[in-house]
């Protein structure tokens, strides 16, 4: 495999993307092939959208890129999959932190000869049986595009590709705990949470307060956690990556 597509759905935290790609493309994923980003930034957050495409342009030539007026969760996803070229693909949501290297071609392995369309990372805990459709960071064949299709931009783009795939088209790979998930350390600094009953699909200046975020009374402590939480992921990143 000379070169992969990787998918990135983001928003406006160049401090968090920075910490998800050094994890996976500074030595957390070891034998990693040629890449080209495809970039999604939707208008939400403070961050500079011209640091984030400087990030992604550090590790990959090409750089396609997206700048929505308006947020989409489902917009995203359509946009950046029909994007995609490469047989396998890379999703990568811009809040992932890889917690420890993994070989590339164990991870194809896992994927070739099989039926599964996606290998996912572990989070909590390993299991040996399949399982459905996850956006948690992945390896996917291009084949579950066409099998999800074009999401309604009114759905969810996770709960939609679990009502078109088949309940088994996923399993884990790698060691357990294996990611961490930096975007609920980020929303308690950020005085935000995931609103109860939230569809998850726009998250711009109107709905922060009623909608994909909510109000979080986190306070001074939820930012304390948030600078431990960074030191924690650094020191982690500093274990494996490349000079």
């Amino acid at each position: 495999m000379d070169q992969i597509d990787v998918v990135t759905t983001a928003i406006r935290r160049p401090e968090i993307l920075e910490l998800a790609y050094r994890s996976y493309f500074n030595g957390g994923i070891r034998g990693l092939p040629k890449i080209r980003i495809i970039l999604n930034i939707d208008p939400i957050g403070a961050g500079d959208t011209n640091a984030i495409v400087a990030i992604a342009s550090r590790y990959a030539s090409e750089v396609v890129v997206r700048q929505p007026d308006e947020s989409n969760f489902a917009a995203a996803i359509n946009w950046a999959w029909s994007h995609v070229e490469s047989e396998y693909f890379l999703h990568l949501e811009d809040d992932w932190l890889l917690s420890r290297p993994i070989d590339f071609s164990d991870w194809v392995g896992s994927l070739e000869g099989e039926a599964y369309l996606q290998a996912v990372l572990i989070r909590k805990r390993s299991r040996k049986v399949a399982s459905p459709y996850s956006f948690r960071a992945n390896l996917a064949k291009k084949a579950v595009i066409a099998e999800v299709g074009e999401i309604p931009l009114d759905h969810n783009p996770e709960k939609f590709a679990k009502t078109q795939l088949a309940q088994d088209v996923s399993i884990d790979f790698g060691p357990e705990r294996q990611l961490h998930d930096m975007g609920r350390k980020w929303a308690k600094a950020q005085h935000a949470r995931k609103a109860d009953g939230s569809n998850h699909l726009r998250i711009d200046k109107e709905t922060l307060d009623n909608g994909w975020f909510g109000d979080r009374n986190s306070g001074f402590l939820g930012q304390l956690d948030y600078r431990r939480s960074r030191l924690i992921w650094l020191s982690k990143l500093k274990r494996y990556e490349f000079n």
